[in-house]
């Protein structure tokens, strides 16, 4: 169809077509000048409707409408290294680009996205993702430009697909450089190595190669978190910094998966902390991470644990008579820093039954702790057992140091150090 009018000759064509081969049909978006097909390759099959309309004099690019029904559809994109299946999509495309519903399979995760485009190409797509659940280290192996998994050879050998292979030797360093987006993400299970955040969704900003978040929320072991973080793919490698915290989670969500009498500790606990890595696999990322952690720490109990007693006789300082309920202390502060693979205690006060504790230490990731330990047992309102050579509660402020496995702490030699009940007064007890 030919209309005349006062801009000069112009023309419409509308095409209708059923069970489409993908692959011919990307082909032919991409010879219209489609931007988004551009190294796609695809099998299965689409019904779409087009409409191009135009100037025919003087002779003027066509515009394009379209629209596409997907059903049991692969994507092979450059850069990533699996195909990206799509049991159903809907997709539009004028001047104004829509893609709603689609719903994708990566892993074993499902995706269902909302997508759209407006105006000039430098614009932002808006997304809203969400997913059934989502594992971190399986979602790190689907990007190529990550180098953690290599591609399938097979899938290139696909039929129709061998297109694909000079495409996505290029879009393999391409892929994160032509994102631009932003919109949100929720999934009820977000998990990375055996940590679950519940109910996790948050704003996400995709451009220039750096992925920043923003406004994240989500539930973990009882309690309720926020985080917001960027990653930044101009760096190599990439730099992580993420800020965290938490709330009203039940101690022994930590403690008991920790031996010894330790996992005895109950209580709850905020959290708070600013973490800071660069790398892409796991090991690289746990060897560079740095960062600063406060933990606040509200009703304690140690149950039938007794830390002082515990520390009084196998430090030598005496014998404490037993207790009589749980042993709880008062609300306390940690303030915890993260360097060297280690967790770096700095001093911390700690009331026991009228004992003035002052602690610091560390705890690497190897499992070995050394801990620092300054008491004032002069306020102490348990009795010491009877012993001849026991020495008074006025006398006591002693240092010591343990160290070992968490669950095995003894004490060790400390040079320079009155040990109680071996010095009185400057002078050794005979």
């Amino acid at each position: 169809m030919i209309d005349r009018t006062s801009l000069g000759p112009q023309y419409e064509l509308q095409l209708a077509a059923k069970n489409v081969p993908l692959h011919d049909a990307v082909h032919f978006g991409r010879a219209l000048g489609v931007h988004a097909l551009q190294g796609i390759g695809a099998t299965g099959s689409v019904t779409t409707t087009l409409r191009l309309s135009g100037s025919a004099w003087p002779p003027a690019r066509p515009v394009l409408t379209a629209r596409a029904e997907m059903r049991a559809a692969r994507l092979l994109i450059p850069g990533l290294t699996e195909p990206l299946n799509l049991p159903r999509a809907s997709c539009r495309f004028r001047r104004s680009n829509h893609a709603d519903p689609v719903i994708a399979v990566l892993g074993t995760s499902v995706f269902m996205a909302h997508l759209s485009h407006h105006g000039a190409r430098v614009n932002p797509w808006k997304f809203d993702l969400r997913a059934n659940r989502l594992a971190l280290e399986q979602g790190a192996l689907w990007f190529d430009a990550l180098g953690l998994r290599r591609p399938l050879p097979l899938l290139e050998r696909l039929p129709g697909l061998a297109s694909f292979r000079g495409s996505a030797r290029s879009g393999r360093a391409n892929l994160l450089a032509a994102w631009n987006a932003e919109g949100r993400f929720a999934t009820p299970a977000l998990s990375y190595r055996g940590v679950i955040l519940g109910g996790f969704q948050g704003t996400f900003d995709l451009a220039g190669r750096i992925v920043r978040m923003s406004a994240a929320t989500f539930r973990a072991e009882g309690g309720r978190g926020t985080a917001a973080g960027m990653v930044d793919f101009t760096l190599s490698p990439p730099l992580l910094s993420a800020q965290v915290s938490l709330s009203d989670v039940p101690a022994k969500a930590l403690t008991e998966r920790l031996p010894g009498p330790v996992s005895n500790l109950r209580g709850s606990m905020s959290a708070s902390g600013d973490f800071h890595t660069r790398g892409l696999a796991r090991e690289e990322l746990a060897e560079n991470l740095t960062g600063q952690m406060e933990l606040r720490l509200r009703d304690i109990s140690f149950g039938d644990f007794d830390p002082l007693g515990t520390l009084a006789e196998q430090s030598h300082w005496g014998k404490l008579d037993a207790v009589r309920g749980p042993v709880t202390a008062p609300p306390t502060i940690l303030d915890v820093e993260i360097r060297d693979r280690s967790f770096v205690l700095k001093s911390l006060g700690l009331d026991l039954s009228g004992a003035s504790l002052e602690i610091d230490g560390t705890y690497a990731w190897t499992g070995a702790m050394t801990l620092n330990v300054r008491a004032d047992l002069r306020r102490l309102r348990r009795r010491w057992l009877a012993r001849d050579d026991s020495p008074q509660p006025s006398e006591l402020r002693p240092e010591v140091r343990l160290g070992g496995p968490i669950d095995h702490l003894v004490v060790n030699p400390q040079a320079g150090v009155a040990r109680a009940g071996t010095y009185r007064g400057g002078e050794r007890l005979r």
